[in-house]
């Protein structure tokens, strides 16, 4: 059974290159395209954690959003090392 993460910040490109490689690892990510879909997402799904591209340069205060929906593992990670 494989993990689910939730990723924000990615492009799209990158995003498709993370989830090939990720899936190598039996997780599977699911893009959040906006603020909004994420807090959503995280409201509806379970996920094992999320994961911000570093591209994100304010999301402190999205960790700190997405901490008043659930307690979450969260990582911040460049698409280099995402994987």
């Amino acid at each position: 059974m494989n993990r689910l993460v939730l990723g924000i910040g990615y492009m799209r490109e990158e995003y498709l290159e993370a989830k090939k490689e990720w899936l190598k690892y039996k997780v599977n990510i699911e893009l959040a395209e906006s603020a909004e879909e994420a807090v959503q997402l995280l409201s509806n799904r379970d996920y094992a954690c999320v994961v911000f591209h570093t591209r994100m340069l304010e999301f402190q205060s999205y960790i700190e959003a997405l901490r008043q929906i659930k307690t979450i593992p969260i990582l911040v990670v460049s698409p280099k090392y995402s994987v």
